[in-house]
Formats: structure tokens, C-alpha cells, sequence
């Protein structure tokens, strides 16, 4: 139990480090799985955490979608596109609550106050850098109105949200991995 606590206070320290950095340039990876078939995600930008702004492309399933955040406002065009769709994350029923992850922002401050199980993995070498893995399972971001219960039927069940965390001797994370599966 110890090797859990130590582990959750691990992850929440290095996301509340680096909100209180001023930016940040990032990296994402990841996938969307659902019972039927997988869609790995990538992406790569720049996020502001005092003004809340970030602006960065997504790769899914070789699509490229460039996306910029606004607090809480996304805008993202598709790579052929002469138009923007927005979406204030703020104002989605909650069954979309996990969605907000997709936004580094909200993903690092859902990780200094999260509700799940934290599992050491070990230490290993990223970019020639020491660093110490874990993985956060987070717990059912869908809640209990009728959007959620429809949306937890329609996809076949709440998703399982996991997070892998790569924290280097600075304290901060080195890599960050969300994934999200629904059966």
C-alpha cells in the first residue's frame, strides 16, 4: 500500500510542478480502442497554463487536426478544412467530462486530484534521462444523469481511462500517455 501512496503523491506533485511552470511544449500519445478496432493518437505543441491557451496538431489514424484552446474553448480544423469547430468543454453534459483530458491542461490538473489507483511500474531511460514510470488508473469519469447512462449504453459501458506517467529527477513529467477504451 505504501509503494501506492508514494506513487499517487508522485504523480500529483509533478502535475501541480508543472501548472505552476509559466508554458510548456509538449508531446501527446496515445490511442482511442474500442472493442472493434484502435486509433493511436499523436500530437505535438505549446501550452500556456497562466492564460490556459495551447495550441497544438493531432495525428488520428494519420488524420492531421490542428487544435487551439482558449480556457475551456477548443477549436479544431481538420488539415483539409477552411472552417473551425468549436466546443466550450465547460457547457458538455458530463458524460463528456473526459473529453477535457484531451486538453493537457485539464489532463494535468485531473492528476493533482484524482480518483483511481496508482501502480509503481519501475524506472527506466527516456531521452537519456533516468525516469520513473507509473500508471494511473482513473476511476469512471461518466456520471449518473440520462445523457451519461446513454452514452455509457450506446458505447457499450463507461470507458477505462488510463494514464502512464514518466516523472524524471526534476520532478516533472517526461512523457505522459492517456488512453481510453471503451468494450
Amino acid at each position: 500500500m505504501a509503494a501506492k501512496l508514494g506513487g499517487a503523491r508522485a504523480v500529483r506533485d509533478a502535475a501541480e510542478a508543472t501548472l505552476a511552470k509559466d508554458s510548456a511544449a509538449f508531446t501527446m500519445d496515445g490511442s482511442f480502442d474500442f472493442g472493434f478496432s484502435s486509433s493511436p493518437m499523436r500530437g505535438w505543441g505549446d501550452v500556456n497554463f497562466a492564460s490556459r491557451r495551447a495550441h497544438f496538431t493531432m495525428l488520428v489514424d494519420g488524420e492531421s487536426t490542428e487544435v487551439v484552446v482558449d480556457d475551456g474553448t477548443v477549436y479544431n480544423r481538420a488539415e483539409d478544412d477552411d472552417f473551425w469547430i468549436m466546443a466550450d468543454l465547460g457547457e458538455m453534459p458530463s458524460s463528456f467530462t473526459h473529453m477535457q483530458t484531451l486538453e493537457p491542461t485539464s489532463l494535468l490538473e485531473q492528476l493533482t486530484n484524482f480518483d483511481g489507483t496508482v501502480r509503481g511500474v519501475g524506472e527506466e531511460e527516456f531521452e537519456g534521462e533516468k525516469v520513473k514510470k507509473f500508471e494511473v488508473a482513473l476511476e469512471n469519469s461518466l456520471g449518473e444523469s440520462a445523457e451519461d447512462e446513454e452514452l455509457a449504453e450506446l458505447m457499450g459501458g463507461a470507458p477505462e481511462e488510463l494514464v502512464e506517467v514518466w516523472i524524471g529527477a526534476d520532478g516533472l513529467p517526461a512523457k505522459l500517455i492517456y488512453r481510453m477504451k471503451f468494450e
